[in-house]
């Protein structure tokens, strides 16, 4: 009896629609309400997965004579995606997002058979949901990175950017504070380093860069310095 109301309750959900996405699915979502939602289940529930999942991997691809198609056939599994890249001296690089935790580094030759030049890189990157808002929205938007962390939080007035812009780290400290008026980006424009200390420090007129950009290192020390006019 138990079994046959458990199957009779399952052809109810479906036949009213009811499918229920997973907190994952949901960071997707166009309502905010849902995002929040499925933010604060992940942020109780979202695990890394360990680098050493993805050793085999890399040592596969680190093989003498491996090629860009062999290197294609081995992410197939993973159902990995580019996240961009860069070329340049004969050569060309390309990041796979290969989890939902991790992005694999990979450089190409751009002669011959594109055979892999060097071992790849694994690197630690929380992938980021970004879901644009209606147009012409008004208000607060709220995006996430899949472990429940903000990513992303930004005031609009009518479609457009118009206040405070603040994006996250994935382990929920800031990253970038700007504020924006309606030409543009308008006042000053922070960095941060996960740490906490200044990444960088800027200030913009009117959607223009202005005066003196200090760049720093995680010690509080300055790298670099830029004058605008």
């Amino acid at each position: 009896m138990t079994k046959f109301v458990g199957v009779v309750l399952l052809v109810v959900m479906f036949a009213s629609g009811d499918t229920r996405a997973a907190p994952h699915d949901d960071l997707g979502a166009a309502s905010q309400a849902t995002r929040d939602t499925a933010a604060e289940q992940l942020r109780a529930t979202f695990k890394r997965v360990p680098r050493r999942k993805f050793d085999k991997l890399a040592k596969a691809i680190a093989k003498p004579g491996m090629t860009k198609p062999k290197v294609l056939a081995l992410l197939k599994p993973y159902h990995a995606t580019s996240e961009g890249g860069g070329a340049g001296g004969g050569g060309e690089t390309i990041l796979y997002r290969i989890d939902d935790g991790w992005i694999l580094e990979c450089a190409f030759s751009t002669r011959g058979d594109a055979n892999v030049i060097g071992p790849p890189r694994l690197a630690e990157s929380i992938r980021n949901v970004w879901v644009e808002p209606p147009k012409d929205f008004t208000g607060i938007w709220t995006t996430y990175f899949v472990n429940g962390q903000r990513s992303h939080e930004i005031n609009y007035k009518h479609g457009a950017y118009a206040g405070a812009f603040t994006s996250f780290h994935d382990d929920g400290s800031k990253a970038v504070v700007q504020t924006y008026g309606h030409k543009g980006a308008d006042g000053d424009d922070l960095g941060y380093h996960r740490n906490g200390k200044l990444a960088y420090r800027g200030r913009y007129e009117d959607g223009k860069q202005i005066g003196t950009w200090t760049w720093y290192d995680d010690t509080g020390k300055v790298t670099s310095t830029k004058q605008y006019p």
